[in-house]
């Protein structure tokens, strides 16, 4: 009776088959779900990631257009017209001005409300809705330029963006100056340019929500208000990314960053495509698991039977021994051994397809980042040809000879923002690649001392007092190039947050192994909670409407990965708000070399020589002017618009140099440089290249090509008479 319920309460072996590998498969099941998700959430932030940093590019790029224009508005309050009250004359340069296509429209108004100049004619109705309109007041009432919402404008009748400047009298204000800039259409072109996908929704919104720009029926949307849910999000904080619905009840991600003056840049893709990841990997997880999970039942059943029958010949065969048979000798199989490996093969493929998904995501990442290299590349060289044609005019001017003070008053004022520009650009390239790591240097012995004092003699202190402490000669192993940038921001960036009256304090000295430079001011301050940040990319004190400051907040960032790659450090130090600032920098000291070698010497000065100089170069501005700053230092120019006429002309006027653009249309510089030196007639040729791009692989290309020189856009004059005055012409190339 006892064994009778003993083998009743016993179970076959493919039920504990089943049981374990229901046990197996279940833990490995939820680890792979924990997995999945993580996976999929990781991929959903990196989505998001992406459009947050989309949108973070066009809000720089939408603030460099807005101040582009008031800085044109700011050109024409300049004008001799409107300082003699030739309102009449002024009224004719204002037409000249929207003819050039800057604005649609413009006009001037004094500070009692009565229109003095204007393209276009205005009902009275509009004129009081003019004189009375909220950014004229703020700009009388201010002194300060200003940028407004969306309004219907008195100046064209329909949904626009106004801009006003003041024009002072001394301090007060005479008059104020409105533009209506074609905004909309500006940032439109902008938003094609960002690569969006086709379901993709790109805006500008006003400090009130209204639409600006809109790629989503743009014609329609300029004047509307965004959701009610959207622009409480949008409005409540500077940027973030926000799940909603459109007014068509579709899902979104939408992401929104606001300007320095207080517009929205906005930027918006279906639920769908940022969501699509996550989705997939729970599709997948779930038929990996229900597969799986009927796979292991069906392999137990069989299995437990093959296991069953070879327990039951082996009892057999113990029989036939204890009955003196001679048993079976026929081999047998361990399942469970197989079981095991092809649980372990099906892991195999699952963390395959975990490391091709990783894979491609990092594929996208890496394509993303070659794409920003790219762009930001094509961003300075566009930048830097209007940069150098304003360069050149300006040559021309000093050239020209005496002005009257006005007209030096205003040239120097393009130089110098020409000069502003031009470090502008040249830190925002830098700021790509030092998030990349892609940050090159060429050290050689230099004098520390000399590149100190050089650059403190290039600035320009607006009232306050430089105070320069040098005693004595420091060298360093450093790119020459790059110290000079690191000392200019250090030095920009006092003078930039001292006020007038304030007083810059400028030591170079040694200290043991190192040379210390320090800069002192007694300018605002940097307020404690900022202190451990300062050097981080894109960080700046409180940003004001007035933008009194300037900058894009990664000069700092620069000095301090420039000086890690010197082998040196920079800190900051202050006390407070109002109690000033102290950064100092240390790079490793070096004796004085007894010679510097490989630095060419011209033997005769520029002046003295006279060059038949080739100028290959599609811009027609920097073409122009460039022919006629050479010819005015007697040099015998010649100008050509693109590769095939430029090696047309070589051959006919046998130059001595020849300044060529790198991105000209159908042959590029580098084949007319390439077929000029397989020509017998141009071995002995000087080649300059003058570009817009600056990187290390461009310079590569400019050698490989040919070139004896790399010029970047804008060349100083300076530097570009050196060039042509190098002793090489005298014997030909090397």
């Amino acid at each position: 009776m006892k064994i009778a319920t003993s083998l009743h309460k016993r179970k076959p072996l493919s039920l504990y088959l089943l049981r374990l590998v229901l046990f197996a498969l279940v833990p490995l099941a939820l680890v792979s779900s924990v997995a999945f998700v993580i996976f999929a959430r990781h991929q959903q932030r990196a989505a998001e990631d992406g459009l947050l940093e989309t949108t973070r590019a066009m809000a720089v790029f939408t603030e460099v257009k807005v101040q582009a224009d008031l800085n044109r508005l700011r050109t024409l309050t300049d004008s001799e017209r409107l300082a003699r009250d030739d309102l009449a004359g002024f009224a004719e340069q204002l037409r000249h001005a929207v003819a050039d296509g800057d604005f649609l429209t413009l006009a001037l108004v004094d500070t009692r409300g009565k229109l003095r100049a204007s393209t276009s004619r205005l009902a009275s109705g509009d004129l009081e809705s003019l004189a009375n309109a909220y950014y004229v007041r703020h700009v009388i009432e201010t002194r300060e330029p200003y940028v407004s919402d969306v309004v219907i404008s008195p100046l064209t009748g329909d949904h626009r963006v106004m801009q006003a400047v003041p024009v002072m009298r001394g301090a007060r204000v005479a008059y104020v100056l409105i533009g209506t800039p074609d905004v909309t259409t500006q940032l439109l072109e902008l938003f094609a340019q960002q690569r969006l996908p086709p379901s993709g929704i790109a805006a500008i919104m006003d400090r009130e929500g209204w639409y600006i720009a809109r790629t989503l029926n743009p014609k329609e949307s300029t004047g509307r208000q965004s959701t009610a849910a959207y622009r409480a999000r949008a409005l409540a904080s500077k940027e973030g990314i926000v799940k909603t619905a459109n007014a068509d009840g579709q899902n979104l991600y939408a992401t929104f960053v606001h300007t320095s003056f207080g517009w929205v840049t906005a930027l918006a893709l279906p639920a769908s495509i940022i969501e699509a990841p996550y989705r997939r990997a729970l599709y997948t997880m779930g038929a990996l698991w229900l597969g799986g999970l009927g796979a292991g039942a069906l392999l137990a059943l069989l299995f437990g039977r093959r296991i069953s029958d070879a327990l039951r010949r082996l009892a057999a065969a113990a029989t036939d021994v204890g009955e003196g048979r001679v048993p079976s000798t026929r081999e047998e199989l361990i399942t469970e051994v197989e079981f095991v490996r092809s649980t372990l093969v099906q892991a195999a493929e699952q963390r395959e397809k975990l490391l091709a998904q990783h894979k491609h995501a990092r594929e996208l990442a890496d394509f993303s980042n070659r794409a920003k290299d790219e762009f930001l590349a094509m961003l300075g060289h566009e930048l830097r040809n209007p940069l150098g044609a304003i360069s050149n005019a300006v040559s021309v001017l000093n050239l020209k000879g005496q002005q009257d003070d006005t007209t030096a008053r205003m040239r120097q004022v393009i130089e110098r923002q020409v000069t502003h520009l031009s470090i502008l650009v040249r830190d925002l390239l830098d700021a790509g690649r030092v998030a990349t790591g892609k940050m090159d240097i060429v050290r050689r012995p230099m004098n520390l001392t000399t590149a100190v004092r050089s650059t403190v003699e290039t600035l320009t202190t607006r009232g306050v007092r430089l105070d320069v402490s040098i005693t004595e000669e420091i060298w360093v192993n450093a790119d020459e190039t790059r110290i000079e940038q690191i000392v200019g921001n250090l030095l920009s960036n006092a003078l930039k947050y001292t006020p007038e009256g304030g007083t810059v304090e400028v030591r170079l000295e040694r200290t043991d192994d190192r040379a210390v430079l320090i800069v002192r001011d007694t300018g605002i301050g940097i307020p404690p909670e900022l202190l451990p940040r300062v050097f981080e990319l894109f960080v700046q004190g409180e940003r004001t409407l007035d933008r009194g400051a300037g900058g894009l907040g990664i000069g700092l960032t620069l000095v301090r990965r420039l000086a890690e790659l010197h082998g040196g450090t920079v800190e900051a130090r202050s006390e407070g708000t109002g109690k000033g600032s102290t950064f100092t920098l240390t790079l490793p000291l070096i004796e004085k070399p007894s010679a510097i070698a490989g630095v060419p010497v011209p033997s005769r000065r520029a002046g003295e020589l006279r060059r038949r100089i080739l100028i290959v170069e599609d811009n027609v501005d920097n073409r122009e002017m460039l022919c006629t700053a050479l010819g005015l230092l007697g040099h015998t120019v010649f100008a050509a618009p693109d590769g095939p006429t430029g090696l047309a002309m070589a051959n006919a006027e046998k130059p001595d140099v020849a300044l060529i653009d790198i991105g000209l249309p159908g042959m590029d510089g580098y084949e007319v440089a390439q077929r000029m030196r397989r020509m017998p007639a141009f071995h002995n040729i000087h080649l300059v290249a003058l570009t817009g791009y600056e990187q290390a692989q461009h310079r590569a290309q400019t050698h490989a090509a040919g070139f004896d020189a790399h010029l970047v856009k804008p060349v100083k004059q300076a530097e570009l008479e050196a060039v042509i005055a190098e002793d090489r012409l005298m014997v030909g190339r090397a």
